[in-house]
């Protein structure tokens, strides 16, 4: 996924792109727009010209191939003009370099919009790692090369990936047509990676002009409920004027010629809409649209056909868009590079869809859905091995024919960004034919990067995907403008977006943080979208579990659940945008949902119309969380900078509703004439209120007067219960008016405006003073007397409530108080909730009491915050093993930190912490300490215990874990997936599989297939760092069906460079032999510093040989 493209590189593999020198890139494009190159050739008009100047590096000055550029001039050692690299003629181009700057050189070649090329590169490689090696293209309007004819949107590469690199000439081949406005590319020819490549006789030959007609429609596929089609064309001539021509156009069943319809369009110089039944195509049936430009005397000049189906929406994709699992809506969290080991904990995150594995064989797809469904979750499958569509058709057949009934299976990926990947729509459109023929139920799902393919792909898709990464390059608001065009793209199918979760330097050097996550999450929803991903789980050696991000990703779960109500079962009734924001309107369960965004860094207020008068909204997330009433029909935020807010605004006449439903009830609780009486003149209350919030003109002044004389008739009503009700319908007549009163309060109180504000920022513990500030504003008319303000504590704090007389508040004046008080003990939550109650009377209604509740959800964080790295230790023998503690002062005055050991195992184990030390106020520190585990330690997990304690308080207990393994081996029962999700974490796998047809313990094995024609047949662990001179043993299970051959285990050992062979230790497995234990004992030379695990099988074997469960350790010298 690339997401943000305006001038980054791009870089595919299997599963993704790889590092590329971001910086490096600055200096070089300033360098190619500042060069001055040979004038390309004047543009061709002649099929089969080709465009390149000196394709064959035959033509140089000065030891340079003109008119070609080299990154860094030609000067630069990595890049030459060799007869080395000749496949033909006299010289060819080498680029070797051991850096991963990937080096390029590159040629202006002047192009025309719409023309059709075919280009041809030779190269030859050698040690190439990385990407692979390939070609980039870079588009300019006109024929200037200039940074104010940048097009960077249509920014395309094609790659032969480093492991399809053959050490032979190869030729990568394709054919493009150029996008709208393109008059020059850059055309490069590049090693993404290191190593060495040679190139030699490239063309660029022009196979087809610039088209006459220009023929769209607004679907290739029409879903079976599509009552209207359109066929679009516009009109270009290179000679006559267009005016003098005239176009007809025609739709009809290939397999019959039936012509359903046709238009005749009379002048040429206008471009023509064509409008058609698509009710009448025979579903999954290849209609032909044909578009023919003729001159005034009728001569064809040119025709152009397309192909249009009709086909049935996917069973799982609900008309509006929303996937539909097992009968039930289904919101998609997905996340991309996912291990098959990460599965179990996805959801903690909200996590319920993953990026399945990219792969050719079918065994491993089963066993990677099966994974999958044993956690629950649902995975979106890749086709696009090696970046293929039309090449993986077979494959593609093969895998949604069986996979098709998998319970895990939720999309079929067809291509990933696949304008950026130089596929073409007649693919992907075969691709989505093929599939949806087989599978009626699932749909398709493709990203695409770039803004200007976004319709195109669309109509080759059921579900649309952008991934728009702006961080650090770009605004934040480009997500909200990327997904807005992508919506308006898709012609009525569903858009997704992907979002930016990972490190990765040097493209991606910063981590987001979740403020910045949720602000583009929040955009995306705000335009619509039904669907999110997370890109990425794993990225190289970064891990998001292991971030500061993922936690913020946890807590923003409980956003995403909303979301998921919303998308899947809330309407959305209204949205709209600012200049540096956006804002959504749903309503769910007769509850309003406020959302707004602030993609600025500054301060902004927001006026959001809810179409109801009056409310209670309630601050959901986004900041500490509080309450408001208000009479307008509309909402002002206030937002802060990069702030995203959900509130639930609950309308007043729905509280009265709710009111007047429980009086109905209530009413036949008493067949006494008062109590019937009075409920029937409360009732008459209440639907005034209601009368006076809806119609034309809604009157809220008259509304709350109204709402205070229910009160008074409700207060009448619980003196009347009091005083003559009995048993249990006594107790339910006073339940019921106080919930009448809680619903009408907040509407007779609404002239009472109050804030609430923990001073400060967060609670904190530890006896530390915490202060609420209280405000109230009177916007009545009259007076408020007999106020008071009441604080209601948590339970966990353990504090009595305390209350404040506030002397009578005029119209318009205001009061302000104070609460502070101290929490003793620590504190589980992140959050807790500070109520104040608020009672008062108006000066013209004496004698009935007004009680309305506020409320704040504040943070709680301790008075200072520690961690411990690693979390847990790991160790493979007795020794010292040392830690590290960082500790963060919440507070600004100085702390002092005293760190003691509460307890440890009975196994010996010690821990050793430093003195005490002052923290300065509102700082962090990183403190040593270390433990000891004796010789004797065996395997197992051990416990201690750090007690952190401040000005002499406990604040925490902090466990530290050591995990002994004398297993030196880090995966040794290959359960654990390397990042592809394709193999096994930590070992080299060449030709073996990752299997599960035999395993000795666990889930996961390794065998080798019989290969008579490779000499090595072997898998080997990553390097693992030894003692000199300590004799180490390889232990671990063989099960051998051959008959015949050598198949071995064994230990390498290893210079301290990582790649100098010292020698080989062997030890043979029985042939034909079951499950068996096998020990290899060796004592390294004393230059060795690393060992590696060797499992072979030679060329004279005729069957499979399994591995599982090694070990790799020290033993005692004898």
């Amino acid at each position: 996924m690339n997401g943000f493209d305006s001038w980054r590189p791009d870089w595919r593999s299997i599963f993704a792109k790889k590092p590329i020198a971001m910086l490096l890139l600055f200096a070089l494009l300033l360098q190619l727009l500042m060069l001055t190159a040979a004038a390309p050739r004047a543009a061709a008009y002649t099929i089969g010209d080709d465009m390149l100047q000196n394709g064959s590096f035959e033509q140089s000055s000065e030891g340079k191939p003109l008119p070609w550029l080299a990154m860094g001039g030609w000067n630069n050692p990595d890049i030459s003009l060799t007869p080395a690299a000749a496949r033909s003629g006299t010289g060819g181009v080498r680029i070797e370099t051991n850096q991963a700057t990937n080096p390029w050189i590159a040629q202006d070649v002047l192009i025309e919009p719409g023309a059709v090329y075919d280009v041809s590169v030779w190269l030859k490689s050698s040690g190439v790692t990385g990407s692979g090696i390939g070609v980039k293209f870079e588009y300019f309007k006109g024929q200037t090369r200039a940074p104010a004819n940048r097009l960077s949107q249509y920014d395309m590469t094609k790659n032969i990936l480093a492991r399809d690199l053959t050490g032979d000439w190869q030729n990568l081949r394709f054919q493009f047509t150029v996008p709208p406005e393109a008059g020059l590319v850059l055309f490069y020819l590049r090693m993404y990676g290191a190593g060495t490549v040679h190139f030699d006789d490239v063309s660029f030959v022009l196979t087809k002009q610039r088209p006459m007609i220009d023929v769209t429609t607004d679907q290739i596929f029409y879903y079976s409920d599509a009552e209207e089609g359109k066929i679009e064309a516009a009109f270009y001539s290179p000679d006559v004027p267009l005016d003098q021509l005239h176009a007809e156009a025609s739709l009809s069943r290939q397999s019959t010629g039936v012509v359903l319809a046709t238009y005749a369009h009379a002048n040429a110089a206008q471009p023509m809409s064509f409008p058609f039944d698509p009710t009448l195509m025979v579903k999954e049936e290849p209609y032909r649209v044909e578009v023919r430009l003729l001159n005034e005397s009728s001569t064809v000049l040119e025709t152009v056909t397309k192909s249009v189906y009709r086909f049935d929406r996917p069973t799982m994709l609900r008309e509006d868009g929303t996937v539909m699992v097992d009968g039930e809506p289904f919101f998609p969290v997905a996340a991309y590079h996912v291990r098959p080991t990460d599965y179990p904990y996805l959801d903690e995150a909200g996590i319920n869809t993953v990026q399945g594995i990219v792969t050719n064989n079918a065994d491993a797809l089963q066993s990677a859905l099966d994974a999958a469904e044993q956690s629950g979750l649902k995975v979106m499958v890749p086709l696009y091995y090696n970046m293929m569509v039309k090449e993986n058709a077979s494959l593609t057949e093969q895998f949604v024919t069986r996979f098709k009934t998998h319970p895990a299976v939720l999309a079929w990926m067809v291509m990933d960004e696949p304008f950026s990947n130089g596929k073409t729509l007649d693919e992907l459109a075969d691709a989505y034919r093929l599939i949806r023929s087989i599978d009626k139920a699932h749909p398709t799902y493709m990203v695409e990067a770039l803004p200007p393919y976004y319709a195109t792909t669309a109509k080759a898709t059921d579900i649309l995907v952008t991934d728009v990464y702006t961080i650090p390059y770009a605004p934040v608001s480009l997500v909200g403008e990327r997904t807005a065009l992508a919506k308006q793209a898709a012609g009525g199918k569903p858009v997704w977006n992907v979002l930016q979760a990972m490190y990765n330097p040097p493209n991606w050097p910063i981590l987001p943080t979740i403020g910045e996550l949720r602000n583009a999450a929040y955009q995306s929803m705000l335009n619509g979208l039904q669907g999110i991903a997370y890109y990425a789980i794993n990225e190289n050696t970064f891990q998001l579990r292991n971030s500061e991000l993922w936690l913020g990703m946890v807590d923003f779960r409980e956003e995403l659940e909303l979301f998921d109500r919303l998308a899947t079962e809330g309407s959305l009734i209204d949205q709209g945008e600012t200049e540096d924001g956006r804002w959504a309107v749903w309503e769910h369960e007769h509850i309003l949902y406020v959302a707004a965004v602030n993609t600025s860094e500054e301060n902004r207020q927001m006026t959001i119309p809810l179409g109801i008068t009056g409310y209670r909204a309630q601050l959901l997330h986004g900041d500490s969380r509080s309450v408001m009433n208000g009479q307008s029909d509309e909402l002002n935020v206030d937002l802060g900078p990069m702030q995203a807010l959900m509130y639930r605004v609950t309308p007043y006449r729905d509280m009265i509703s709710e009111a007047l439903g429980i009086v109905t009830e209530a009413s036949a609780l008493s067949t006494d004439a008062q109590w019937t009486s009075r409920m029937n003149q409360l009732e008459a209350k209440l639907n005034a209120i209601r009368n006076n919030l809806d119609g034309v003109a809604p009157d809220p002044d008259a509304a709350v007067r109204s709402a205070i004389h229910s009160l008074k008739k409700v207060d009448q009503l619980s003196d009347w219960a009091e005083q003559n009700g009995s048993g249990a319908a006594k107790q339910e007549m006073l339940t019921a008016l106080a919930r009448i009163r809680e619903n009408a309060g907040p509407l007779a109180a609404s002239y009472a405006q109050s804030e609430l504000h923990v001073e400060g920022g967060p609670l904190i513990g530890q006896e530390e003073w915490n202060e609420l500030s209280f405000s109230l504003h009177n916007e009545a008319e009259s007076s408020l007397q007999n106020v008071r303000a009441t604080l209601e504590f948590p339970v966990p704090f353990a504090l009595e409530p305390m209350t404040r007389l506030i002397s009578p508040l005029g119209s318009g004046q205001a009061a302000a108080e104070t609460f502070g008080f101290r929490i003793a003990e620590p504190l589980s939550q992140k959050s807790y909730r500070l109520k104040v109650v608020i009672g008062f009377e108006y000066s013209d209604y004496p004698g009935v009491p007004i009680s309305v509740e506020t409320f704040i959800d504040s943070p709680y964080m301790d008075l200072l915050d520690a961690a411990t790295e690693p979390e847990k230790i790991k160790a493979n023998k007795g020794g010292v093993y040392p830690f590290t503690m960082r500790l963060e002062s919440n507070v600004s005055k100085n702390v002092q930190v005293e760190l003691e050991s509460a307890s440890a195992s009975a196994s010996g184990m010690t821990v050793q912490l430093p003195a005490p030390f002052l923290l300065p106020g509102n700082q962090q520190t990183t403190v040593s300490g270390t433990v000891y585990l004796p010789m004797s330690v065996t395997d197992g997990v051990y416990e201690a215990a750090i007690r952190v304690k401040a000005d002499g308080k406990v604040v925490r207990s902090m466990p530290l874990r050591v995990h002994v393994d004398k297993n030196v081996l880090s995966n040794p029962g290959f359960e654990q997936a390397n990042v592809q999700g394709t193999g096994p974490a930590g070992w080299l796998m060449r030709k073996g599989a990752w299997v599960q047809d035999a395993v000795y313990g666990g889930v996961y094995a390794v065998s080798l297939l019989p290969d008579a024609a490779n000499a090595w047949n072997v898998i080997n662990s990553d390097l693992l760092a030894i003692d000199s001179g300590v004799k180490h043993v390889l232990k671990g299970w063989v099960k051998n069906g051959s008959s015949a051959g050598n198949v071995s285990i064994g230990l390498r050992q290893v210079r301290e460079n990582g790649s100098s062979t010292i020698g080989y230790t062997w030890k043979a497995i029985v042939p034909g032999s079951e499950w068996t234990y096998y020990e290899l004992e060796v004592t390294p030379a004393s230059t060795a510093k690393y060992l590696q695990v060797y499992l072979m099988s030679d060329t004279e074997v005729n069957g499979t040989a399994w591995f599982d469960d090694l070990y790799v350790g020290e033993i005692a010298n004898d």
